[in-house]
């Protein structure tokens, strides 16, 4: 099986470009308009969506997608998958819920009401996602142009709405409208175009598929929580300018790793369908798309540390001087979220090692929080920055060993595929 389907590749980048373009446009939009301060707020309530939208999406993202891609020749099979996973996050909506009750009353009290308000939008949204079927299916040009049209939607609204710092609240709102709204029109159409129909689920097969994904949720969790907790600990632990300092470093250097997403989300699925056919086949992608990766994240880590302060007086702006320190410290971010990610995703999962993924994940989650929380206690945005930096290498460390342990093989054809990978060979055509 080829590494690449060129079509999907295709509209995954072509989303992705689109994505990071809106990015750039947003964000010193939002840094000069909102200033430190109203920029920590709007992060601090995009750091609790991101943990609703977790917490119901759960581990079905890969776990779902795994599932439809060994399945995707079998119509009645898609069905029942697809209606035993929505089902089971619209019973993770009261945990979510509950959660973010928690959250809002735990927050400042000038922004309880827009942190639980956005926080809803985005678990309804959450709740009803489906990118993950259409994934699995590799079946991905409605979802790209939902995901765009919402996007350039909401960007357009900031633009004509965010006017000064008092409208912070403003702008977590439409983050959380944005995930609502891609998420009710992602569900329409899989069901529209698979003509699905609500089926019932016993309660018994739903708590069993929750219980079957916990595994990977642990897992996911985990870059959520690298990307939500700084934020929420800084304006704990120091100001709200801190927290904007970090996040403005933090979301630039996250922008330049998301330029690896689309390729992976395409991989994946051909990695889980190789596995019917032999481990061999399978190790092979994995390890030509590590390749690839490292390939790619490479030269920005060494872009971020070497041009630090024009990209940060060019996308910033006045007031984010101390960022460019920050995102110094963060330029090895994408390189490690590409390996971290590809060790996870090509080979844990491919192996089944849900298991295990989950105890590692568990274990580096539980850990950054103790180390973000001291260091970010003595030295800020800075010791955030540090703490984020630690855990990605302790996490690639244990995945190494956890693969190498259970499938010694599988890791020595991934680097015969990595020796013999020719890049002429990339893409099939669709």
């Amino acid at each position: 099986m080829k590494l690449v389907h060129f079509k999907n590749l295709a509209l995954m980048y072509g989303w992705q470009i689109s994505n990071y373009i809106l990015s750039f446009l947003l964000l010193p939009y939002l840094a000069r308009t909102l200033n430190t301060s109203g920029f920590g707020v709007y992060a601090y309530c995009v750091g609790v969506n991101a943990y609703l939208w977790i917490l119901v999406e759960w581990g079905f993202p890969i776990g779902g997608m795994r599932e439809v891609a060994s399945k995707k020749d079998d119509p009645e099979a898609l069905q029942k998958t697809y209606g035993k996973i929505i089902y089971s996050k619209f019973a993770l909506i009261i945990p979510a819920t509950a959660m973010l009750a928690v959250l809002s009353l735990n927050s400042a009290p000038g922004i309880r009401q827009v942190v639980f308000v956005s926080g809803l939008m985005t678990i309804i949204g959450a709740s009803f996602a489906s990118d993950w079927f259409a994934q699995g299916v590799e079946k991905l040009d409605r979802f790209v142009s939902i995901s765009l049209a919402a996007r350039i939607s909401v960007t357009l609204l900031t633009f004509f709405m965010i006017r000064n710092e008092d409208d912070a609240h403003l702008a977590a709102m439409l983050h959380g409208l944005f995930g609502l709204s891609s998420g009710l029109a992602g569900f329409f159409v899989i069901t529209l175009s698979y003509r699905f129909r609500p089926v019932r689920e016993k309660v018994s097969d739903i708590v069993a598929s929750v219980r079957a994904h916990f595994s990977l949720f642990l897992a996911r969790s985990n870059s959520t929580l690298y990307v939500a907790a700084p934020p929420i600990v800084l304006g704990l632990v120091a100001s709200t300018a801190e927290v904007g300092i970090y996040s403005g470093a933090d979301k630039i250097a996250r922008i330049c790793a998301m330029l690896i997403g689309p390729a992976s989300l395409v991989v994946m699925p051909r990695i889980f369908a190789s596995m019917n056919e032999s481990n061999r086949a399978a190790a092979r992608i994995s390890g030509q798309f590590l390749l690839i990766q490292l390939a790619v994240t490479f030269p920005m880590t060494v872009g971020l540390f070497a041009f630090a302060p024009w990209i940060i007086q060019i996308v910033l702006g006045p007031g984010f001087e101390d960022s460019v320190h920050i995102l110094r410290l963060l330029a090895p971010v994408p390189m490690l979220i590409a390996l971290t990610g590809a060790l996870n995703n090509q080979f844990l999962v491919p192996l089944k090692l849900d298991k295990k993924l989950a105890v590692l994940s568990l274990t580096c989650a539980l850990l950054y929080v103790a180390v973000l929380t001291g260091l970010a206690m003595r030295f800020e945005a800075a010791g955030a920055g540090l703490a984020l930096i630690a855990i990605e290498v302790l996490m690639i460390i244990g995945a190494l060993v956890i693969v190498m342990r259970a499938d010694r093989a599988y890791m020595r054809d991934a680097w015969i595929g990595m020796r013999n990978f020719n890049p002429m060979k990339l893409i099939r055509s669709s």
